[in-house]
């Protein structure tokens, strides 16, 4: 049995703007990785959720570009910058030769690529325990597809926080009224996350945080035809 293969990370900075992390080709067509933020009025961080899923994703195949963001403020009082960031990303790579094909992300990062998503370029949004309230215009979503995902553990009380799968529910619901493609799973036993940063700087995962990923390569697959399961990863190493 072959072992996974490993994509080259490599990171650059836009001028005045955040940081992006790559996984693939640089003219690839691209899936784009937006995380999530915090109460704190800090500096950004890269995901550990995003991150999670982006080292599963990337593979050496020369038809896929894995992107990740650190946006300049880790803070979700600083979204519309957050949503500045993830467009001067958005730009970045269309100037590579790499147009996103499916913004992915969590949490606040699933309203920044639902704002993304008026790119013609822009097939799916998959949106995974979304920040989506009413104030978030999905008209955006227009002839593209709208995957959510959100675990039935998120948000119930005051040890495991984060956003009450009722959210989610109902951008579903508006999503559908405005004629947009939409899926909803959920996910039984899930919290508000995919994996956490360790003290030594590791990846922890947090339950079912297979069931996410598994979701995030389907979508993949559907908008761009590339596989990137670990099976066909293997097959390709070896032939």
């Amino acid at each position: 049995m072959h072992a996974p293969m490993r994509s080259e990370t490599r990171t650059i900075t836009i001028p005045g703007g955040p940081e992006l992390r790559l996984r693939g080709p640089g003219d690839a067509p691209c899936v784009l990785l937006l995380g999530g933020s915090s109460r704190d009025d800090r500096p950004g961080v890269w995901s550990p959720s995003t991150e999670w899923l982006a080292a599963r994703l990337a593979t050496r195949r020369a038809d896929l570009l894995v992107a990740e963001v650190r946006y300049r403020h880790g803070s979700w009082r600083r979204m519309d910058a957050s949503v500045e960031d993830g467009r001067l990303v958005r730009g970045a790579l269309r100037s590579m030769g790499s147009p996103v094909r499916a913004a992915v992300g969590f949490s606040l990062g699933g309203a920044i690529a639902v704002a993304l998503a008026d790119d013609p370029a822009v097939q799916a949004v998959v949106a995974l325990a979304p920040w989506l309230p009413p104030t978030v215009d999905l008209g955006r979503l227009a002839g593209r597809r709208l995957r959510i995902a959100h675990g039935t553990l998120d948000g119930r009380g005051p040890l495991l926080p984060g956003i009450d799968p009722g959210v989610s529910e109902s951008a579903a619901r508006r999503a559908r009224g405005l004629g947009v493609d939409v899926e909803r799973t959920v996910i039984r036993g899930a919290v508000h996350g995919i994996a956490v940063r360790a003290p030594w700087g590791g990846l922890v995962p947090l339950p079912r945080a297979g069931a996410w990923t598994r979701i995030v390569r389907d979508e993949v697959r559907r908008v761009t035809g590339v596989d990137a399961s670990p099976q066909a990863t293997a097959a390709l190493a070896g032939g």
